[in-house]
Parts: C-alpha cells; sequence; structure tokens
C-alpha cells in the first residue's frame, strides 16, 4: 500500500477521537452535576467513577489529537517524516527511542484510539449507573 494512503487514512479514523472526546465533555459536565444533586451516596460514587474515567480519557484524546496532526503532515512527505519526527522528539522531548516503521507508528496510535474508545464507554457506563442509582432512590 502507498505510505501516503496509510498515514492519511490513520489520520481520518484517528479524527473521530474528537467526536469521542466531545461526547465524554458532555456526560462530564452532567457527571458533576451529578455528583453535587444526587441525593445518596452511591450515585454520587458512580459519577465520581465517570468523572475519573473522563480525566485519563482527556490523556488519550490529547494523544490521538497530536497523532492526528502528525499523520497528516507526515502523508505530505511519508519517506523523510518519520525520521523527521524521531529527531524531533529525541530533541525537543528528550525521548530516544529506536526507529519506528510506518507499520508501528500507525498500530501504536490505533492502540491509543482504542483506548480512548474503551475509556468513552467505561465514562458512559459510570455515568448511567449513576443516573440508575439516583432513579432508583440509592
Amino acid at each position: 500500500m502507498n505510505a501516503q494512503f496509510n498515514y492519511s487514512a490513520a489520520a481520518a479514523l484517528l479524527a473521530s477521537g474528537r467526536i469521542l472526546a466531545n461526547g465524554a465533555q458532555a456526560g462530564a459536565v452532567i457527571a458533576a452535576a451529578g455528583c453535587l444533586l444526587a441525593p445518596h451516596s452511591i450515585g454520587r460514587i458512580a459519577f465520581s467513577v465517570a468523572l475519573v474515567f473522563w480525566v485519563i480519557g482527556i490523556w488519550f484524546a490529547v494523544r490521538v489529537e497530536i497523532d492526528v496532526h502528525l499523520f497528516r503532515a507526515m502523508a505530505s512527505d511519508p519517506e523523510e517524516s518519520g525520521e523527521q519526527l524521531d529527531t524531533f522528539l529525541e530533541r525537543f522531548l528528550a525521548r530516544k527511542r529506536p526507529p519506528r516503521s510506518q507499520a508501528e507508528r500507525i498500530q501504536g496510535s490505533m492502540q491509543l484510539w482504542r483506548s480512548q474508545i474503551g475509556l468513552f464507554f467505561a465514562e458512559a457506563g459510570a455515568f448511567a449507573a449513576g443516573i440508575l442509582c439516583v432513579l432508583a432512590g440509592w
């Protein structure tokens, strides 16, 4: 497959992480209100767990969004850009790694994206549990 296409396709798929992050933000606002307004501690705990998942999810969302922009930039010059990125990370982030292939870079980003999806659903589950606890009077 074409290296330019691989980076562009990966960036397009990873861009859906922004939609997940927006949904997680909305859930976090409601969960924060639930923490304050839930009448019983079980509901507050469930809403608090949703907020913890949200905070962790932010880290994944930032990493995925960075990869979206990097892959779009790398698609313009796929042959040189991997080496340039490694040099940049080594110089400015003091991050020494062995060179990675395009497939390894994309696989790593996809794993971050899958983790973001998992955290989104974990947050949604905790959020739903909080709502059920409030409705059940717990």
